[in-house]
Formats: structure tokens, C-alpha cells, sequence
């Protein structure tokens, strides 16, 4: 079974990442690593999100009101940055909750990103 860190490894990953690093100004070692370290937090919160019937429920509808993700996914190339970077915040700020600014903060410190 393929690991979500697989992704990384990806054509589709190395365009994400290499948009990600000029985005940010980071190097594309920096971004790879934040991505490493934040996907099990990302697991970690969908578990908890999910553990209830009423967060199964808000999920699935935030999935179902998103039926563009796969569409999205596959045309990282020809999407703006600023438009990944609306629609991860969007994303972060509904399965991090109040939380997303201090894992946010770890992350980037941790790893000595601006």
C-alpha cells in the first residue's frame, strides 16, 4: 500500500512542491520536509474529525460541495499559486481548526523557514 508521502515522489508532487518553494521562497528541501512532517498532523486531525457521526457528516459534505479536488490535483501545473495557496489555507482552516496557526508556527520554526 502507497504511503500519502508517495505523492512527494510524484511528477505531480515535484510540480506541487517546486510551486510551493517559489511561492514561499524556501528551498524545495524545506517545503518537502514541512510536507513530510505536516501530513501525519493532517491524518492525525481527519481521525478525530471523523471519529464523531457529525464530523463524518461535515466531511463528507465539505467533499461532496468539493467535487473539483480531483480536477484540481491534476492540473497543478496550470493553477496559479495564489489560488493553491486560497484553497490549502481553506482546506487547513477546516481540519486544523484553531489550532492551524500554532502547528503552522512549529513547522516553519522547526525547519528555520521564514
Amino acid at each position: 500500500m502507497a504511503s500519502i508521502l508517495d505523492f512527494l515522489g510524484t511528477h505531480k508532487g515535484a510540480e506541487f512542491i517546486s510551486k510551493a518553494a517559489d511561492k514561499t521562497s524556501e528551498s524545495r528541501e524545506k517545503v518537502t520536509a514541512a510536507l513530510g512532517m505536516s501530513f501525519p498532523i493532517l491524518l492525525g486531525a481527519i481521525k478525530k474529525i471523523i471519529s464523531s457521526t457529525e464530523g463524518k457528516g461535515l466531511l463528507n459534505t465539505k467533499l461532496e460541495n468539493n467535487k473539483d479536488a480531483e480536477t484540481f490535483l491534476n492540473n497543478t501545473s496550470g493553477i496559479n499559486p495564489s489560488e493553491l495557496t486560497q484553497q490549502g489555507s481553506k482546506t487547513l482552516d477546516y481540519i486544523l481548526g484553531s489550532n492551524k496557526e500554532a502547528i503552522v508556527t512549529t513547522i516553519g520554526s522547526t525547519l528555520q523557514m521564514k
